[in-house]
């Protein structure tokens, strides 16, 4: 869609042929990476890379980080606690390393619950309540009785054998990468055990902490500074960016989660207090740290956790960056990895986002009722702006408003609806009406529309499919599936299946593929979303990905927006 097409609303599209020709489809590449594994040597390096040397149990690694940068990691394979002797940067060739931690320990906790809910093709979930039956919390131990190396020319990782928590057991993963001030540590486990969900916590203890103060950036965007000593209790801490920080003089070590694939599907993007910090994390950990945690009841509505289906690795990881300044300079190389938590703009194009529940529009009319002012901002316009989506189509009525009254209050909440989609739009800000209506179709979907579009979802017997409305113009009455992508197709509209094959839509759009609506080029496919949650899979929306491919098998091509 052209950059253009954002400077008014509303502003139709135009249908041509057989495709819409204003949709940009994205494709992702996933790459891979194959590495071997192999006993360390005594010295082992890649010229103008990675140094590995070890001595004893001590291994110690050495790797470019920019300029003559190189960063440190010292570890101690023989058993005796802790496990990192050494993290830190050096300088130069000539320069003394800068230690910014010694003698700190990896943690994990491991909370196993069971699964429910599972319905074919199996672990595809969403309607689960797993904090509502009972479930336990375990402490990984490592024990270490075999260590290995697995190297690419711009990274190696050290693996540990091995560590247990509860019914799992399995290995500890360090990686490094040349270029790069990141560490990436993992837990891999894996259990024989069914129906298991977990979560899990995780960080960086030491018994003599080499910071004396935690940092983090507030929810509201400023940076907060907290002094610890070794007996203060551990909190859970709301930060923003996920990351949370060990500053120290010499530096600062910043400890953050995998961006995406870290948090399990939610009804609500509430902020959840994702990091910790102090001593005792939760009674279980040995001495002071700091780290990143789960919440066992998430928004307390459906909260399905992870699955982990049995003999698949799970890998619990977390991400520790490196850096000689400040928790200002640390967070804003943290950044650097997701784009600053925002979208890069594609020239030519805009970057559009569809499916928010926000019920703004029931929240309007609920304040013009008490009186109140409705002429502010809302904040997902403003932080959603902010993140550079420049086209939001929204999903209003879905559980609040009237969507299935058949007059007046209905057609109401839908010109309120537009009133204030016009109002909230700028320049640079395209906010586009639209529904999760859910009926004639069958399962759950969207529509979409050029237009501002008066309809009512059913019609009585001898009343008209459309008629003209003193007020709202011409007004739908729609009945039937048939008369549904009639009206798409008088209005120039688009529909697709929403969450497929999980939630409301299980079994769908599989169910309906071969109905007129669906070959229809009105129907434009299935949206994505990552859900289910399985952190032993390499790529998010498996499920939406995998439906890609059989629908575009089935016959007339589809997308997923």
């Amino acid at each position: 869609m052209a950059r253009n097409a954002a400077r008014t609303h509303p502003r139709p599209f135009t249908i041509n042929g057989s495709r819409s020709r204003t949709w940009n489809v994205l494709r992702v590449l996933c790459l891979i990476g194959l590495c071997t594994t192999r006993t360390p040597a005594a010295e082992e390096s890649i010229p103008g890379e990675i140094f590995v040397h070890r001595s004893g149990p001590r291994l110690e690694i050495r790797w470019p980080v920019e300029g003559q940068e190189h960063g440190l990691l010292v570890l101690d394979t023989g058993n005796r606690r802790p496990l990192i002797s050494q993290l830190g940067l050096v300088p130069s060739a000539t320069a003394a390393p800068v230690i910014l931690a010694k003698d700190v320990d990896p943690e994990w906790l491991l909370t196993v619950g069971s699964r429910q809910g599972l319905r074919s093709p199996g672990w595809v979930v969403f309607f689960d309540r797993v904090w509502q039956r009972p479930y336990k919390t375990h402490r990984g131990k490592l024990t270490i009785n075999k260590v290995s190396l697995a190297k690419t020319p711009g990274s190696t990782r050290v693996i540990l054998h091995e560590i247990v928590a509860g019914g799992f057991r399995g290995r500890v993963e360090i990686s490094v990468y040349a270029g790069s001030r990141l560490i990436q540590v993992e837990a891999v486990v894996s259990t024989p055990e069914d129906r298991r969900a977990i979560l899990y916590d995780a960080g960086l203890v030491s018994q003599a902490p080499d910071w004396s103060d935690v940092s983090w950036m507030s929810t509201g965007g400023n940076l907060q500074r907290a002094r610890v000593t070794a007996d203060v209790p551990a909190i859970a801490q709301a930060v923003r960016h996920r990351t949370i920080m060990a500053a120290t003089e010499r530096g600062t070590i910043a400890v953050f989660p995998p961006p995406h694939q870290f948090f399990y599907p939610l009804d609500q993007s509430n902020n959840l207090k994702f990091t910790w910090y102090g001593s005792k994390f939760r009674g279980l950990t040995r001495g002071s740290g700091l780290g990143v945690r789960q919440h066992f009841q998430g928004d307390r509505r459906f909260v399905p956790w992870f699955n982990a289906p049995p003999r698949t690795e799970q890998r619990l990881g977390f991400f520790c960056l490196l850096h000689r300044q400040g928790p200002t300079e640390t967070l804003d190389e943290v950044l650097r990895y997701t784009h600053r938590d925002g979208f890069s703009s594609l020239p030519g194009h805009c970057t559009f986002s569809s499916h928010y529940h926000f019920a703004h529009t029931a929240g309007v009319l609920a304040r013009r009722t008490k009186g109140q002012d409705t002429t502010d901002t809302p904040e997902f316009a403003t932080i959603l702006s902010e993140m550079g989506i420049n086209i939001l189509h929204l999903a209003e009525f879905h559980g609040d408003g009237h969507a299935r009254d058949t007059g007046e209050i209905r057609l109401n909440e839908l010109h309120v609806m537009h009133q204030e989609c016009k109002r909230l739009s700028t320049k640079n800000f395209l906010l586009l009406p639209g529904e999760e209506p859910n009926v004639h179709f069958g399962g759950h979907w969207i529509d979409f529309f050029p237009r501002p579009v008066y309809w009512i979802m059913r019609r009585k017997p001898g009343e008209p499919f459309v008629a003209d409305h003193p007020q709202y113009g011409r007004v739908y009455r729609v009945g039937s599936s048939d008369e549904m992508l009639e009206l798409l197709k008088r209005e120039q509209g688009l529909a697709w299946t929403a969450h497929p094959r999980i939630k409301g839509s299980h079994g769908f759009p599989d169910k309906y593929r071969q109905s007129r609506f669906y070959q229809s080029d009105h129907f434009l496919g299935a949206a994505w979303k990552a859900m289910p949650a399985d952190l032993s899979r390499s790529r998010l929306g498996w499920r939406v990905l995998d439906l890609l491919d059989d629908m575009n098998n089935w016959g007339p091509r589809k997308f997923t927006p």
